[in-house]
C-alpha cells in the first residue's frame, strides 16, 4: 500500500507560486506592448498613405499656397503702396523745387534788370540827342523803385521760407547762405543807386563826371556778382532735383 502524501507535500511552495505569477505577468505585459506597437505602426502607415495620396498633396499645396500666398501678396501690396506714395511725395518735392528755382531766377533777374536799366540811363553816350532821354531816365527810376517795393519784400520772404522748408542739409545751408549774400548785396546796390539818383536830380548833366561813372562801374560789378551767385544757386537746386529724381531700376530694390 502506497504512502499517501501529506498536505504539506501536495501544497505548492509559496516561492514557486510567486515565480509563476511574475512570469505570467511578464507575458501579459509583453503581449500588451506588442499590441501597442502594432497599433502605432499601423497609425503611422495610415498617415503616410494619406500624406502620399495625390489628393492630399493637392490639398496641402492649396493650403500652403493660400496662406503664404496671401501673406506675400499682402506684403507686396503694402510695399508697393508705400513705394507709390513715396514716389508721389518725391515728384511733388521736385515740382516745388523747380518752382522755387523759377521764382528765384525771376525775382533776382528782375532786380538785376531794373538796376541795370537805371545805370545804363546814366551813361554819357546813352540816347544822346533823344528828346525823351530824361523822361525815359525818370521812368526807369520809377520802375526800379516799384520793383524794390512791397512785391520784392514779399517775394524774398517767400523764397527764404521755401528754401528753408524744401531743402535738407547740407544743400539748405548752402542755398540760404548764398541767398543772404545776394540780399545783402542788393541792399547795398539799392543804397548806392539811390545816391546816384540824388546826384542826377541835383544836376541832370552829372553823367560825364568821373566819380559818377566810377560809382556806376562799381555797382555793375556787384550786379554781376549777384548774377553769378544766382547761377550757382540754380546749379545747387538742379543737383538736388537730379538727386531726388533717382529711383531704383526695379521694384525689388524697394522690397528686398
Amino acid at each position: 500500500m502506497k504512502d499517501i502524501p501529506t498536505n504539506q507535500e501536495t501544497m505548492p511552495d509559496r516561492e514557486a507560486i510567486r515565480i509563476l505569477l511574475r512570469e505570467a505577468l511578464g507575458e501579459l505585459q509583453k503581449d500588451h506592448l506588442k499590441k501597442e506597437l502594432l497599433k502605432e505602426m499601423q497609425a503611422k502607415n495610415s498617415l503616410g498613405r494619406i500624406a502620399g495620396h495625390p489628393a492630399s498633396l493637392v490639398l496641402m499645396g492649396f493650403i500652403l499656397t493660400g496662406i503664404f500666398g496671401t501673406i506675400i501678396t499682402s506684403r507686396w501690396q503694402r510695399r508697393e503702396w508705400d513705394r507709390q506714395q513715396a514716389r508721389l511725395i518725391q515728384i511733388r518735392r521736385i515740382e516745388q523745387k523747380e518752382k522755387i528755382m523759377e521764382a528765384l531766377t525771376q525775382a533776382i533777374g528782375d532786380s538785376n534788370a531794373t538796376e541795370e536799366n537805371v545805370l545804363i540811363a546814366f551813361r554819357p553816350d546813352w540816347r544822346v540827342g533823344d528828346t525823351r532821354r530824361e523822361d525815359i531816365t525818370k521812368e526807369r527810376f520809377e520802375a526800379w523803385r516799384a520793383q524794390g517795393g512791397r512785391d520784392w519784400r514779399i517775394a524774398k520772404e517767400l523764397l527764404w521760407n521755401k528754401l528753408d522748408f524744401y531743402f535738407t542739409e547740407p544743400r539748405k545751408s548752402q542755398l540760404l547762405s548764398s541767398f543772404e549774400v545776394v540780399l545783402n548785396r542788393r541792399e547795398d546796390i539799392a543804397s548806392r543807386i539811390g545816391g546816384l539818383v540824388a546826384q542826377y536830380n541835383n544836376n541832370v548833366n552829372v553823367r560825364p563826371n568821373d566819380a559818377f561813372q566810377k560809382e556806376i562801374r562799381g555797382i555793375f560789378d556787384q550786379i554781376y556778382k549777384n548774377r553769378d551767385d544766382l547761377r550757382q544757386m540754380d546749379k545747387l537746386i538742379l543737383e538736388d532735383i537730379e538727386k531726388d529724381a533717382q529711383v531704383p531700376h526695379t521694384l525689388w530694390d524697394y522690397v528686398m
